[in-house]
Parts: C-alpha cells; sequence; structure tokens
C-alpha cells in the first residue's frame, strides 16, 4: 500500500518458505509488485502461479487483467490488450458485482477500439459503486470518442461536481479543459 514494491519484491525472493509454495496470496502480492516495478515477465508468473494454487481467486483474475494491460501500454501488442479483457471478465464472472474489475474493463475496451462495451463496462461499474468517480471521467472521455459531446459534457459536470475539490491541480486544469471543450463544440 506504501508503493514499496522493490522492497516488497526483496522480501517476498527472500522468504522462498513452504507457506509460499502454497499460498495464493502471496504470490498475488508477488505479481502485483512486479506489475508496478515493469517487470511483466515475472509477474506474469507470479499471478499464474497463484491461479494455479486457487483457480477461483477473483482478485489475481483482476491483476493479471492489470499485467496484461500495462504490459500491452508498453509493447501494443493487440494479444496482450485482448489477455487483458479475457482476465477482466474471469473476474467478473466469478464476481459479478466487482466494480473495479468493470472500470478496469473499460478501459481496455476503450484501448481495443471497442467505445460500446467500454461503455457499458464503465456504466456497470458506475451502477455498482456510484461513490467511484473514475466511471464517470471515463464516460465523459468515451463520450467525447463518440462525438456525443453533450453526454461527455454531463458525465464530466458530474464528476466535477462530485471530486472536482478532492483534484490536484493539474487535473482540475485537465477536467476544465474538457469541460470547455465540449461547450464549444456543441
Amino acid at each position: 500500500d506504501a508503493g514499496q514494491y522493490g522492497d516488497v519484491i526483496k522480501f517476498l525472493e527472500k522468504q522462498r518458505c513452504r507457506q509460499m509454495e502454497h499460498d495464493p496470496e502471496i504470490w498475488n502480492y508477488l505479481g502485483v509488485a512486479y506489475t508496478r516495478k515493469g517487470d511483466f515477465e515475472k509477474a506474469l508468473k507470479a499471478l499464474e502461479k497463484a491461479l494455479l494454487l486457487d483457480n477461483e481467486y477473483t482478485v489475481v483474475f483482476r491483476n493479471l487483467g492489470s499485467a496484461y494491460f500495462s504490459l500491452f501500454l508498453k509493447t501494443r501488442d493487440p494479444k496482450d490488450c485482448q489477455k487483458s479483457i479475457q482476465n477482466y471478465k474471469k473476474a467478473i464472472e466469478l464476481q459479478p458485482d466487482y466494480a473495479s474489475a468493470y472500470n478496469r474493463l473499460g478501459v481496455a475496451y476503450r484501448q481495443a477500439g471497442n467505445l460500446d462495451e467500454a461503455i457499458y463496462s464503465w456504466k456497470k461499474a458506475l451502477e455498482l459503486r456510484p461513490d467511484v468517480g473514475y466511471p464517470l471521467y471515463n464516460l465523459g472521455f468515451a463520450y467525447m470518442d463518440k462525438s456525443d459531446k453533450n453526454k461527455a459534457l454531463s458525465y464530466f459536470n458530474k464528476y466535477k461536481e462530485k471530486y472536482y475539490n478532492f483534484l490536484p491541480p493539474k487535473e482540475r486544469d485537465k477536467l476544465n479543459a474538457m469541460i470547455q471543450k465540449c461547450k464549444e463544440e456543441l
């Protein structure tokens, strides 16, 4: 949680003990740490090991989706994006109310060029967790991509109404610029 992924990796790699071989949670943590450090090969191996130990561990499927998506952002290989989508969908299959997986699925769909599925995913995430702002923000951009400035403006304004005071100055400026762009193009 403190973002000290190198320390997590050192600690867990040193701990190669019997418990580690049978605990999918440890492998999940290791996979997340490697993903955050950008070592996707090791991240994927650790997360796959977690799934070998527990093939219904929902969080691992979400984290595996994130690792593949991060790898896609680096390589731009569409296969990695598709693997990301598959893993997010598996997480949702196992836990249908998993708002975070829906939000991330929307991001992957948008990158894959499937705006309709992205919009569906973000609306579902918002339905499940109306207190989380990312789906609102993402929906604003999706509707910008679809050239529906009215809907984009509506989502950006809802996001601003709820979260503006919590945003850092650069994010406020970005949001204000998007709102202005929508208004100019109406």
